[in-house]
């Protein structure tokens, strides 16, 4: 990256010698050397636009490391699946120590993540809801210093809430296996990890329609005369998908029976022996999903 860099000595006269000795050289890393003894220095930074300012320097104290001017910044969206980069700080150092080596080590809520010292850090769920920083440290045979970044919430994986009975809605806010466990809704008590064909829960899921973590079922008593009850299943969708419909249709051994779409069947007669269930189809934005119920036998 190149850096446009100006130099102001302050505390100094206009004709000291000091200037004739005074270097200032950068490098793609974003260091930059100094030679001067003594003086403050008042240093214009114009381009980048990131760090372009006015930064004040004792250069003195380059004797004991690299110093920082502006610290490293984290670039990308903080959110799971995504991955965040540094864009590095910019370090002053004297010749005499030679060009410095920069390292990072990320940060997880103040803590160091294991094995993460790259420029760049994959977000996983382990960091979803976390504070995430960087630390640059940069060392020459002078010394080492170091800077933090500034810190950035991960967002949640996501988060679900009810709308409707049957219904829950998702944001999607990220790409990881989730788990649901679900308390205060009798019928739907217990823990969740896979929907109704098995397979694990997923927020990638979403994209191809809502997901049934349990099934729908049948109330009533199963004798001819008698009244059934369909009983939603339990669906997750984006809550970006306002669109969300579920619909009802009753089989009799496996085939649909004409007109039967309500949420209530009156048995017949001739149901008498059969197996009836029903299908909960669900549409909406991102496509169609349906599930069959378990069957009753009428009796």
């Amino acid at each position: 990256m190149d850096i446009n860099l100006g130099l102001r000595l302050g505390a100094s006269s206009p004709h000291s010698a000091v200037m004739q000795t005074l270097n200032l050289n950068t490098n793609p890393d974003n260091t930059f050397t100094i030679e001067a003894q003594g003086e403050v220095l008042s240093i214009d930074i114009m381009t980048p636009q990131t760090m372009a300012g006015t930064y004040t320097l004792v250069s003195a104290d380059l004797s004991g490391g690299p110093v920082n001017l502006v610290p490293a910044r984290l670039i990308g969206i903080a959110e799971p699946g995504a991955t965040l980069s540094v864009m590095p700080g910019l370090w002053g150092y004297q010749t005499a120590g030679g060009e410095p080596l920069i390292s990072y080590q990320w940060m997880k809520d103040g803590v160091p993540l294991s094995g993460a010292t790259s420029d760049n850090l994959l977000l996983t769920a382990n960091e979803a809801d976390a504070q995430i920083s960087v630390i640059e440290t940069a060392q020459d045979a002078l010394g080492t210093r170091f800077v933090e970044s500034q810190q950035q919430m991960v967002a949640p994986l996501f988060s679900i809430y009810e709308t409707d009975t049957g219904r829950l809605q998702i944001d999607d806010l990220g790409q990881a296996d989730f788990a649901l466990d679900i308390s205060g809704a009798t019928a739907f008590d217990g823990q969740y990890t896979q929907d109704t064909d098995g397979a694990p829960l997923n927020t990638t899921n979403l994209l191809e329609g809502a997901i049934n973590v349990a099934r729908p079922s049948i109330s009533g008593t199963p004798f001819p005369g008698q009244i059934l009850t369909a009983r939603p299943g339990l669906w997750i969708c984006e809550s970006a998908d306002n669109t969300f419909q579920a619909n009802i249709q009753w089989l009799r051994d496996g085939t649909a029976i004409a007109g039967a779409t309500a949420s209530t069947l009156t048995i017949s007669p001739t149901d008498t022996g059969t197996q009836i269930s029903i299908i909960e189809q669900t549409t909406g934005l991102s496509g169609t999903r349906s599930v069959e119920s378990g069957a009753i036998t009428i009796g």
